[in-house]
């Protein structure tokens, strides 16, 4: 069974539309409702299910029926984030050998990246922290609606530019335990990236700005 043991929460709740909430010493986090769905060649079937409460930290999932011979996606998505990191704004953790299982977003398969799809209101602040032993970097793939099969990015990705998602951004070559600037959500619109290093690996993820 999946499970989430919630550590460093003051408080675990669910809205009336079925996301997680909770209510931490930094601010407030939400979980959208899960999206639970299985894949067969181009064929999505939607699978319906909700958090449930385990336990004073464990939150589960509960799935209503679904075909056992096929597999089953279960991907809870980081919606928002009120405050997240020691710099202000949201963080977003960058890691291969962490967040290295791959999962399915409207834009294509993702991974790497703590949060596979970041939805953020316009005017919060974010950052991206390295969080493994290796570089990584988080380029914006301009004008992407999904993400490429081969890799998009030039060496200038290794260099650190922009500060607003609407501006051609990246993090450069963030080295183990190193931050990226912090990057304002100054427009409305789906924000595609990845790292120069591990595209070939899968690793890329989004953030849409409302």
């Amino acid at each position: 069974a999946i499970r989430l043991n919630i550590q460093g929460a003051k408080s675990i709740a669910f809205d009336k539309d079925g996301n997680l909430l909770l209510t931490t010493s930094r601010g407030d986090v939400r979980f959208s409702k899960p999206n639970i769905y299985q894949q067969a060649g181009s064929a999505r079937t939607t699978v319906a299910g909700r958090y449930v409460r385990l336990g004073s930290h464990e939150i589960g999932f509960q799935v209503a029926a679904y075909n056992h011979t096929q597999v089953l996606v279960v991907d809870p998505t980081l919606a928002y984030a009120s405050y997240l990191g020691g710099s202000g704004g949201v963080t977003i953790d960058v890691s291969l050998t962490q967040y290295g299982q791959p999962k399915q977003t409207p834009y294509g398969s993702s991974l790497g990246y703590s949060s596979t799809v970041t939805t953020i209101a316009v005017g919060t602040q974010l950052h991206f922290v390295n969080v493994d032993s290796f570089a990584h970097t988080a380029t914006l793939i301009p004008g992407a609606t999904t993400f490429p099969s081969g890799s998009p990015f030039k060496g200038s990705a290794l260099t650190q530019t922009g500060t607003t998602l609407s501006s051609k951004w990246s993090s450069g070559a963030m080295q183990p335990n190193e931050s990226s600037q912090t990057l304002t959500a100054d427009q409305p619109g789906t924000y595609l990236f990845g790292c120069f290093f591990h595209y070939g690996a899968g690793m890329r993820a989004a953030i849409v700005a409302e």
